[in-house]
């Protein structure tokens, strides 16, 4: 028996995936999404849908884990445990979806790429990103955070480095990202302003593509960090749709000497010599 977190070992991820295999045989339609969470009355919505579906066509051979976690606060021991399901998970043959986030995705995106990189195997097939909105509308929000004097220097540092590691995924397998929304699928103007309109925005994008993240994951695994609503979130739209899912939960200090504020100097993966994004 594996331990990967304090209350999750490796039989319990086991008998987790073989619900996944039960549920898999009866894969989820549009239309079954919408019995569970609710009509797509909105065009564009729908035609999101339509998009991701064909998007991922290629890839419904397998199956896939979401696996969500903070943005917000992390530290060492969270990026341990995160390093651990993901490895487990793709020792189960499973792929890794997230949605391109500060946090558990960017941790999950360096271990997957790691883990694939040293057995020669093809990214296309095991690690998938929804983002939020146009890849080129996300990497101009995050570039804005990074140099902007309205944002805190770790702030600064995440969107540094998710927008680094975004842009060596997108040269290297642009293929295992989506981004094909619809014209007019949001408000670009104002998903990149700031204030607290565009906040409140960006949080209403963010809810969707977790909708998105939520519709393609065969399971859930949430590492949930200071009652995050957001993984709450994630949570509840997988138990609508009856995903097999897990969360483990963490309390950390953001003001304390274990929390990590600057990803190019503070964080560290195990097993992995880790590319400098900054």
């Amino acid at each position: 028996m594996v331990k990967l977190t304090d209350n999750l070992n490796d039989d319990q991820l086991t008998a987790l995936f073989a619900d996944v295999q039960v549920f898999k045989a009866v894969y989820p339609t549009m239309e079954t999404y919408e019995s569970a969470i609710g009509q797509i009355t909105n065009p564009l919505k729908k035609e999101t849908f339509r998009r991701l579906d064909d998007w991922f066509a290629p890839r419904m051979a397998g199956m896939w884990a979401t696996i969500s976690g903070s943005h917000r606060t992390i530290d060492s021991e969270f990026v341990n445990d995160n390093a651990n399901v993901v490895r487990a998970t793709l020792d189960h043959g499973i792929g890794v979806l997230n949605g391109d986030a500060p946090g558990a995705d960017f941790v999950s995106n360096e271990v997957t790429l790691d883990y694939l990189s040293n057995r020669k195997m093809d990214p296309k097939d095991h690690l998938a990103l929804i983002l939020p909105t146009r890849k080129d509308i996300w990497m101009e929000r995050l570039s804005h955070v990074a140099v902007s004097n309205h944002t805190s220097p770790e702030e600064r540092s995440k969107a540094y480095s998710v927008n680094g590691q975004l842009r060596y995924i997108i040269k290297n397998w642009p293929e295992i990202v989506f981004d094909d929304y619809p014209e007019k699928y949001i408000d670009e103007n104002r998903f990149l302003r700031e204030g607290e309109d565009g906040d409140e925005y960006r949080q209403e994008v963010y809810q969707a593509r977790n909708g998105l993240l939520a519709y393609k994951g065969d399971i859930f695994i949430g590492l949930r960090v200071n009652e995050s609503r957001g993984v709450e979130h994630n949570r509840d739209i997988a138990e609508k749709l009856e995903r097999p899912n897990l969360i483990e939960e963490y309390q950390i200090d953001q003001d304390g000497s274990d929390a990590i504020t600057d990803y190019d100097t503070e964080l560290r993966i195990p097993e992995i010599s880790r590319r400098s994004y900054i």
